[in-house]
């Protein structure tokens, strides 16, 4: 599975949000700037829900961050991998004219990183890249504060603005992770003593199988099923399995994630990304 990062948009008002690419300070190709952000764009939203808990979120996330309210949410996105620029944008983020400055002034988690594999790209990887750090960026700015509980409920090490770092602990996001890795079903080989990171993949991996995108999406197994053996438990690819085998992951996707997130349409998002790069984005800015 590739490990990148970051994609587009602005949450604003929750019943009248209007949803706009707006480019940032930007480095890479020109296709890179236009087309793939337009695709993470329309994937985007069709994974918020139109509901008032967006709006919660985001002012609330915003305050935490000491942002004012208004203050909008980016998703980043680049060609390649920041090793493949000179400088590295992530390290020596200062060579790029307006980008330090922008970074500071929205918030942003993580990178998208587009055609990582030019020449044998296939659309379900696309789409797997796209969607796992889509959600980073979606699970920490827009579900976190979406429904009532949630703020405290989906608390990490790297989000506890109580000052105490063990608190966390103690809340349903570290327990429903706890309970899959102690029954075999979460077994990152990464992020050791990095619970944020580690709460942030498990986050993904619950919500991409409650919606059973990874039978869909990963690369296939013997059996010609989607299958991330080694990191994700082949007996966790359903809700129902889920529920069996990680009870407190299924409590808590129900509760906090699913009234705020709704479930692309596969056909439509294999519209979107074909392989070679194929596929249009079909996005234009529309209002909730």
């Amino acid at each position: 599975m590739m490990r990148s990062r970051h994609a587009k948009p602005a949450i604003t008002s929750r019943r009248k949000r209007q949803q706009e690419w707006k480019r940032p300070p930007a480095f890479g190709s020109e296709v890179c700037r236009t087309r793939m952000p337009l695709r993470t764009s329309r994937c985007h939203s069709r994974t918020l829900r139109s509901s008032d808990g967006a709006d919660q979120a985001r002012t609330s996330l915003a305050r935490t961050r000491g942002q004012p309210e208004g203050s909008e949410t980016a998703q980043r996105v680049a060609k390649g991998n920041s090793d493949a620029y000179s400088p590295n944008p992530l390290q020596d983020p200062t060579s790029y004219s307006g980008y330090e400055a922008w970074i500071d002034s929205h918030s942003e988690v993580d990178m998208i990183w587009y055609g990582v594999n030019d020449g044998g790209r296939t659309g379900d990887g696309d789409i797997t890249e796209v969607l796992e750090h889509l959600m980073h960026t979606i699970h920490q700015f827009g579900v976190r504060g979406g429904v009532d509980g949630s703020f405290t409920a989906l608390m990490s090490n790297s989000t506890d603005e109580s000052g105490n770092s063990s608190l966390y602990k103690s809340n349903d996001l570290y327990l429903a992770m706890k309970q899959a890795m102690d029954n075999g079903i979460f077994t990152p080989d990464y992020g050791a003593g990095n619970d944020g990171l580690l709460m942030q993949e498990y986050t993904y991996l619950l919500n991409f199988n409650m919606w059973e995108f990874g039978k869909e999406f990963w690369d296939k197994d013997s059996n010609g099923v989607g299958s991330l053996t080694g990191e994700w438990s082949d007996n966790a690819r359903t809700p129902e399995d889920i529920q069996t085998n990680n009870s407190l992951g299924y409590e808590l996707f129900n509760t906090y994630f699913e009234p705020v997130l709704s479930k692309p349409d596969v056909a439509a998002l294999r519209d979107i990304f074909q392989d070679n790069d194929a596929g249009l984005s079909g996005y234009t800015p529309d209002i909730i």
